[in-house]
């Protein structure tokens, strides 16, 4: 990979939103670092350093981690705005202080969502020349969220594993189903809602719901990959998330589904192409 520096307003939402899901996904790159396979190289953390009023984020290499979490590794690009760190330095940090990680598995970037975000601005044929830099493949990757309902992508991750497992009881506690009868309802023009009428049809919704995975069976999500490409909030507790998933046989499927945070868990809803 090239030894390049690429600089990006820290305002800029999509690099805001790339170092979150950075953080996000750490946890695969902590346990590739412990136990690293053979089709991985090229570990690499992007980090964040402070030196006064100037913060600027750095690539580091030949990473280590000890039993603390805490990372070493040799900066690797010639800092433009600190002088607390130098290119060549062997320092030690937090991993609190991570912005970003990448992975290199069977020449493809895993991680790298800083890279990622800063390629998406360019144009096809600058994408092009940018990869060709890299001597990487770049694509939609895969998306390490921990599976748990503390993320709209972690809660999708669970109902997934649900209907791997088959297993209609799990796949419905993944799903608010009262959130999304009311979320439902609220958008149809004109009608008046009460607590009886979302109750009613949240009660209908599980119903069809339990009856269409029985009869039709569940889909197995077994050594699919998953990228979860865009986020779009309605509002701070209602969301749709873009997953892009890669099957075993090569095909290809884009879904846009709505994502409830419900005390404070978030819950799946139905596909955003259907009204919820």
């Amino acid at each position: 990979m090239s030894d390049s520096v690429f600089y990006v307003e820290n305002a800029d939402e999509a690099m805001n939103r790339a170092m979150e899901k950075a953080r996000l996904t750490r946890g695969y790159f902590w346990e590739s670092l412990q136990d690293p396979k053979e089709h991985q190289e090229s570990f690499s953390a992007k980090i964040r350093f402070q030196d006064g009023d100037q913060i600027e984020h750095i690539w580091l290499k030949d990473i280590q981690l000890d039993g603390d979490s805490n990372l070493y590794g040799t900066v690797n690009n010639e800092p433009a705005h600190v002088t607390n760190v130098q290119m060549g330095s062997r320092v030690g940090v937090g991993q609190d202080d991570l912005s970003d990680w990448m992975v290199v598995e069977n020449g493809r970037l895993i991680g790298g969502y800083t890279i990622r975000a800063y390629r998406n601005s360019m144009s096809p044929a600058q994408r092009e020349d940018f990869d060709a830099s890299l001597g990487l493949v770049i694509d939609e990757g895969v998306d390490y969220f921990p599976h748990d309902h503390q993320t709209p992508e972690g809660a999708i991750l669970c109902l997934e594993d649900a209907f791997t497992a088959g297993n209609i009881d799990a796949a419905c506690a993944c799903k608010d189903f009262l959130r999304e009868a009311g979320h439902m309802l609220a958008r149809v023009p004109k009608l008046v809602v009460s607590p009886d009428i979302v109750q009613s049809a949240a009660q209908t919704l599980e119903t069809g719901f339990r009856e269409y995975f029985t009869e039709h069976g569940m889909p197995s999500f077994e050594n699919v990959e998953r990228a979860f490409l865009q986020r779009e909030f309605e509002n701070e507790d209602t969301v749709v998330v873009t997953e892009h998933c890669r099957h075993p046989d090569g095909m290809l499927t884009v879904d846009r589904i709505w994502v409830y945070r419900v005390e404070g868990e978030w819950k799946v809803g139905p596909p955003a192409n259907e009204d919820p």
